[in-house]
C-alpha cells in the first residue's frame, strides 16, 4: 500500500485568486463605517459572506491537508513501533547500566568508609601509644628526680658527718685526724657535683628520647589517610553519564506555604489557566477569587 499515493494528486489553488478575495473583504472592511441601523444590517449581510467565503476556503484547505494528515499519521504509525521497541530496548539497557554504576558506587562509598573508619582507628591507637610514650617519659622524670632527692639527701647528711668530725678532731688537737676529714668531706663534695651533673644529664636525655618517640608518632599519625581499594570505572567510548539535580513535589501544601511566606519566589509557581478557566466558567459572575478577576467577554457570531 502507497500511503503517499493520495498526497501525491494533490494540486494547490493558484495563490492570486486566493489572495484577491480576501483582500477585497479586507479593503472593504476596513473602510467601512457604521452610523445607523440601515449600515449595521449591511454589516451583518457582508459579515454572513465574509464566513461563508472563510468556511469555503476552510474547506478547500482541508481537502488539501487531509490527505497529508492522514499521511503524515499512516508514516508514524509505520514507524511507531519499531522506534517503540527500540526506545524500550535503549531504556532497559540504561537502566541495567545505570543500575551497575548505582552499585559501582556503592561498593566504592562503603569502601572509602571502611578505609576511612580505619584510618582513623590507626589515628586514634598513635594517639595512644603517644599519650603512653608522654606519661612513661613523665613518670621517669618523676623516678629520676626522686633517686637525685635521695642522693642529694644522703650525700649531705655524709658531708655533714665527715664536717663534724673534722671539727671534732680540730677541738681534740689531732691535726691529722682533721686534714683526712676535711679531705674525705672536699672529695664528697667532687663526687656530689659529679652524680649531680650526671643525673641532670640523664634526666635531659630521658627526656629528649620520649620527645623525639612522640614526636615520631605524631608525624606517622599525621600522614595516615584512608586509601580505599583501587577499582577502575567502567567505561565505553561513546557512552557518558550525565548527572544532574532533578525534584519532585511531595507536599504541594507546605511549597505554596512557604512561597506564600517568600513572594520572591512566587516565579515557581504559576496558575493553571485551564482549570482556573473551567472554574470561572463554573461559577461565571459570582467567583470571588483574590487575585483573580472575572469579567464578561463579548463575541460576535455569524450564523
Amino acid at each position: 500500500m502507497n500511503i503517499l499515493a493520495e498526497v501525491q494528486k494533490i494540486a494547490l489553488p493558484d495563490e492570486t485568486q486566493l489572495n484577491a478575495g480576501a483582500n477585497a473583504a479586507l479593503r472593504m472592511a476596513q473602510s467601512f463605517t457604521i452610523t445607523s441601523a440601515e449600515e449595521f444590517e449591511l454589516a451583518a449581510g457582508e459579515l454572513k459572506a465574509i464566513k461563508a467565503k472563510k468556511d469555503a476556503l476552510t474547506e478547500k484547505r482541508m481537502t488539501i491537508t487531509r490527505p497529508m494528515d492522514a499521511a503524515k499519521a499512516a508514516v508514524m504509525d509505520l514507524f511507531r513501533g519499531p522506534i517503540a521497541a527500540l526506545e524500550k530496548a535503549e531504556n532497559l539497557f540504561k537502566s541495567a547500566m545505570l543500575t551497575f554504576q548505582s552499585e559501582q558506587e556503592r561498593i566504592a562509598a562503603e569502601a572509602r568508609r571502611r578505609a576511612e573508619e580505619e584510618a582513623a582507628a590507626e589515628r586514634r591507637r598513635l594517639e595512644e601509644e603517644a599519650r603512653r610514650v608522654r606519661e612513661a617519659a613523665e613518670a621517669e622524670q618523676r623516678r629520676l628526680a626522686a633517686e637525685e632527692a635521695e642522693r642529694v639527701r644522703l650525700a649531705t647528711a655524709e658531708r655533714q658527718r665527715l664536717e663534724d668530725e673534722a671539727a671534732a678532731a680540730r677541738a681534740a688537737g689531732n691535726a691529722a685526724a682533721a686534714a683526712a676529714a676535711e679531705a674525705a668531706a672536699a672529695q664528697q663534695r667532687e663526687a656530689d657535683a659529679a652524680a649531680a651533673a650526671q643525673a641532670e644529664q640523664a634526666a635531659a636525655t630521658a627526656q629528649q628520647n620520649a620527645a623525639l618517640e612522640v614526636s615520631a608518632i605524631e608525624q606517622v599519625s599525621a600522614v595516615v589517610v584512608a586509601v580505599p581499594p583501587a577499582a577502575a570505572p567502567a567505561k565505553v567510548a561513546g557512552i557518558s553519564t550525565a548527572k544532574t539535580v532533578d525534584f519532585e513535589v511531595t507536599d504541594l501544601f507546605a511549597l505554596v506555604k512557604h512561597i506564600a511566606a517568600n513572594p520572591a519566589l512566587i516565579n515557581l509557581v504559576r496558575a493553571d489557566e485551564v482549570k482556573l478557566r473551567a472554574y470561572v466558567r463554573s461559577l461565571g459572575m459570582s467567583t470571588n477569587l483574590p487575585g483573580v478577576k472575572v469579567g464578561e467577554k463579548k463575541t460576535l457570531r455569524a450564523a
